[in-house]
């Protein structure tokens, strides 16, 4: 049984790169790397969620975060991604509000919030832009605070 998992996948890994379609995740762990250096060493911040999946278009992740901190909250996309944007949402008044959001248009997108109280929060990570040829990619999502 192992043996013929085994010949599948390999059977559909070459299959899927000779279709020139990447399904590596090495370059979103290389840059998961780096903001985890950027954020621990550089800025002295403690991550407290990571998230990596694919993206086509949009993704939601829900949180709750404490009026303790200030939290900072990172996307990032690999090699296939041109252009991540991030939203942070708070249930008020039977509805999800948008209270921050980045604006740039880049590979990463952070976004600070300081929190007034317990509460919890939805995240929109949305791939704005591909690079050529492609059509999705992976994110990774960083949440940490100080």
């Amino acid at each position: 049984m192992k043996r013929h998992l085994f010949v599948l996948v390999l059977s559909l890994l070459s299959y899927v790169y000779a279709q020139g379609r990447e399904i590596s995740m090495a370059s979103i762990l290389s840059k998961a790397g780096e903001v985890v250096n950027l954020v621990e060493k550089e800025n002295n911040c403690e991550i407290v969620r990571m998230e990596f999946d694919i993206i086509h278009s949009k993704k939601h992740t829900f949180r709750t975060l404490t009026d303790d901190y200030e939290y900072v909250i990172i996307a990032f996309g690999d090699n296939r991604i041109k252009d991540i944007d991030v939203k942070v949402y708070k249930w008020l008044d039977n509805q999800w509000s948008l209270i921050e959001q980045d604006n740039d248009s880049s590979a990463m997108a952070v976004v600070s919030v300081k929190p007034g109280s317990t509460s919890d929060y939805k995240i929109e990570i949305t791939a704005y832009e591909f690079n050529e040829g492609y059509s999705g990619g992976h994110y990774g999502l960083v949440i940490c605070h100080e």
